[in-house]
């Protein structure tokens, strides 16, 4: 087993001149997996498109090109990067920077939140409870930022700024709502 801080960058995260990153290695090796298998679906649809309407393939590929999105978002993309004087938390759909200077304490009771002054909790998605790992890189990622903390210069931090992460990709999803809303309807 292995132990210490070789453990910890082994288990989550993958270090850069200016930043550590945190992320559960499991993320995104199952969103490519997830994403993978949906481009196979889509591969596939021709073979079948001789025996479904036109209207059900254009759907069923909405759809899986949806999912695809969908799957890499919650899997793939979710990580905290701690910067020299910040945490960058990336989550399902949005995003963090908090100052170190108004981070409060580290909580891995239900998964890993961040407390900041004005007792809000910023949850962490890339690190939320999982059966699989049974908190091992919640504890590892958690002690990754304490150390973080404990390196932090005495100053007044800015605000704690949370922003709509959005990407291109994302139109991908547009239509999926409005094609279960249709289906629904019976429009299609």
């Amino acid at each position: 087993m292995l132990t210490g801080r070789k453990r910890v960058a082994r288990e989550i995260g993958r270090r850069e001149s200016s930043k550590i990153t945190l992320q559960r290695r499991s993320g995104p090796i199952l969103g490519v997996i997830g994403v993978g298998s949906m481009f196979v679906m889509l591969g596939l649809m021709p073979a079948s498109m001789s025996k479904n309407s036109s209207m059900d393939t254009l759907v069923l590929a909405v759809v899986l090109a949806s999912f695809a999105r969908l799957i890499w978002r919650a899997l793939g993309r979710p990580r905290v990067a701690i910067h020299k004087s910040a945490l960058q938390v990336i989550g399902l759909f949005d995003r963090y920077w908090i100052p170190l200077e108004c981070i409060r304490g580290v909580d891995t009771s239900h998964g890993l939140r961040i407390r900041i002054h004005g007792g809000d909790d910023v949850p962490v998605f890339a690190f939320s409870n999982s059966l699989i790992d049974r908190g091992g890189t919640v504890e590892a990622a958690a002690a990754e930022i304490r150390k973080a903390l404990a390196k932090q210069s005495g100053g007044q931090g800015d605000r704690v700024r949370r922003q709509v992460d959005w990407t291109w990709w994302d139109l991908a999803v547009i239509p999926l709502p409005l094609v279960l809303l249709a289906g629904v309807l019976g429009l299609i």
